[in-house]
Formats: C-alpha cells, structure tokens, sequence
C-alpha cells in the first residue's frame, strides 16, 4: 500500500468517540536536558555492522520501507511484503524462508497491513488497516493465529501481557486505548491537547508507542510534543519535556491557527506543517536509553527528511537532532538491530532497490551513561 493509500484511508475513516475515558493522575516531570559526558557522533554510540541484503523470492521485490515493516526475532526477519497482504519471513543473513499470512478478508488475512510488532513469545502482530484488526502469529511455526477485530483504526499498538494490548489512534477521544480480546476499548488514556491538531494529524503518519524492557512503553505524542512514559497497568509513570533551546527538535507544534479547517489541505495548511518536525518512530535501546526519530516534509505525502534524539531514561539528551550515516530512515526491529533504509532512486528508466544496513548499540554506552 503507498502511503498516499494510507493517508486516503486515515481520511475516510468515521471517528468514533463513545468509549470510556481513563483516569490519570499527574506524574513526575522529567526536563531533557542537553549531556555533555558523551562524544556527540554516531560511531561514538553505535557500531556498523555492514549492509543487509534480503534474497526476495521470484515475483516479490524489496520496497521502500514504513516505520513499522520489519520485525526482527529469533534471529529472523518478518518484512511486510510490497503489496501489504502478507509477512515474508527471512534468516539471519536475508535468505528467504517462507510466507506468513495472504491476502484477502478472512481470519489471519489481510488486504493492508499497517505495520508489524513483537508480542510474547516471539510472535508476531500484524496490525491491519484493511480490515481493522491484530492478528497474533504464533512462535514457532506462525501458521497458527488468533485475531483481534478493531473497533477503528489504530496507528501502533504494543502487547503489554498475554490479554492486554494497549494501541494508540487519532479516532478515538483520547489516544491511548486499552483493548479487550474481544476487541473492546475497556479504557481510554491522554487527551489530546489540542482536537483540531489531533485531525490534522490524522491525515499522516505521526506519534507512536514503543515497549520498554519492564512491560511499560513509551508514548511520543505528535499533538503535544512530549515524550509520555507509562508502565503495564497505563498509570503514567512520569512524561518527558525538553528544555526551551531543545524544543524545536522535539516536534513541539506551533499553536494550530484558529482560521484554518483541520480537514482540509491549503498551502496555508502545509506551510503550517512544515514549521515543526514530526514524531515518527522510536525504541527502548536499553533500561537507560531510548531513542526517537521525527521527519520533516514539504508536503503532507511523503517524508524528506530524518534526525532523530538519543536520550538517558534519567533526561540526558545525548544526541540531537542526528542523522544515520546515509541519511535514511531508522527502523528498530527488535533485538539490539538499527536498520538504516535508503530508498531506491530513479536511474534513467530505471529504480534501484532500496539499500539497507545495520546497527548496534556499542555495549559500553550504557556504562558511560550510567556513571
């Protein structure tokens, strides 16, 4: 699905709003502060582990990737295939090991998927937009499945324990939803700071979730700009502001101008857009780093550039507004895996494949920031 598909659906869907709303208490402020213990430089913090290069079987071809298209556990790799109807599985070294999933409406099918996430066990979730649903493959084999229905569309979603998934989406009231595995909302967390952003936003890719080694996760929130930390019962643990000199590369919004409709898409709208960059994805590196990545664009259907901040769990910002290595897109599989995704380009009448490489978090950052 291209991401102007994906758009048109966040556009057409009908918000719904009659769900109950979750209590939240205030909870610890931590301000990011900039650190000046580290060198500031990728290869400071990172290893290159060299390119990865998955072998497609005939009649599948490698795409330009979204945030969420690649999984990494037990040592393989599940990539949702180009037309986003199934999940091709991979080894190690990229060599191609078999389909999960088809096309189609029925259980365990797809027509789009959305994105893919770990659950327990090494399994795998699929997160559908076409129909809404999360599908669980279960470890080791991936043909057995079971399946939640969505009550709308959800953006990300994380599995917090064996019956509770919480997934975030701009359709609800609020933005974080604790789901049932009957696929009721039982609980609504964090309203929106400001509703005619919160639709604006709805109509890209932006604001997302990511687990934390303690059964928590992490919440970057595109409509108020803070980083909000909760732990496996959704009580906010304590949410991260950073200081004034480090807030434009936080994605803190302007104010959303009162005299433009959120449903609609002028160059007013879009010179808005681009005052400010965009929370896109992110990770628990370990229990005391985690790492989130924003884009800029100048326009709201694609996606021109990437930086992203590295930041101690006790608020030191380590790295600001970085870039990878080749300037690509950051994709956090799982595991101690970075992949950096450099999109193919227009040669002629040809494009070239997309290049992918890999990463990891040198073993002794975490003593460094510890001490």
């Amino acid at each position: 699905m291209s991401l102007n598909l994906r758009f048109l659906i966040c556009v057409l869907i009908v918000l719904h709003f009659n769900c109950k709303r979750g209590y939240e208490k205030q909870q610890e402020e931590i301000t990011i502060k900039m650190s000046k213990r580290l060198s500031l430089a990728f290869d400071s913090l990172f290893v290159i582990k060299g390119e990865l290069r998955f072998k497609y079987p005939e009649g599948e071809h490698i795409s330009d990737f979204l945030p969420n298209d690649i999984c990494f556990v037990g040592g393989r790799y599940f990539v949702v295939s180009v037309d986003r109807r199934r999940i091709i599985q991979f080894d190690s070294s990229g060599n191609f090991l078999g389909f999960i999933g088809k096309g189609g409406e029925g259980p365990g099918e797809f027509k789009a998927i959305l994105g893919l996430s770990t659950g327990l066990g090494k399994n795998i979730i699929a997160l559908g937009a076409i129909p809404f649903k999360v599908v669980i493959y279960k470890y080791p084999n991936y043909n057995d499945f079971e399946e939640i229905k969505l009550p709308t569309i959800a953006l990300d979603i994380v599995q917090l324990s064996s019956n509770k998934f919480v997934f975030y989406s701009l359709y609800t009231k609020n933005l974080l939803n604790l789901l049932s595995e009957e696929g009721k909302i039982l609980m609504e967390v964090l309203q929106p700071s400001n509703e005619k952003l919160k639709f604006f936003s709805a109509q890209a890719y932006t604001g997302f979730m990511f687990e934390t080694s303690n059964a928590g996760f992490f919440f970057c929130d595109p409509i108020s700009g803070y980083i909000f930390r909760y732990d496996s019962a959704l009580n906010l643990i304590c949410k991260y502001v950073p200081e004034d000199n480090l807030k434009k590369f936080f994605g803190f919004p302007k104010p959303y101008p009162q005299d433009l409709s959120p449903y609609e898409i002028t160059q007013d709208h879009i010179s808005y857009w681009k005052s400010f960059i965009h929370p896109l994805s992110g990770a628990s590196l370990n229990d005391t780093l985690f790492i989130v990545q924003y884009y800029s664009s100048k326009n709201m259907r694609n996606w021109d550039k990437f930086s992203f901040n590295l930041v101690s769990v006790s608020g030191e910002a380590l790295l600001v507004n970085s870039s990878a290595p080749h300037n690509g897109m950051l994709i956090f599989p799982g595991g101690d895996e970075i992949l950096e995704i450099v999109p193919g380009e227009l040669k002629g009448t040809t494009i070239t494949e997309a290049k992918i490489f890999r990463y990891k978090l040198r073993q002794s950052v975490k003593a460094k920031v510890v001490n």
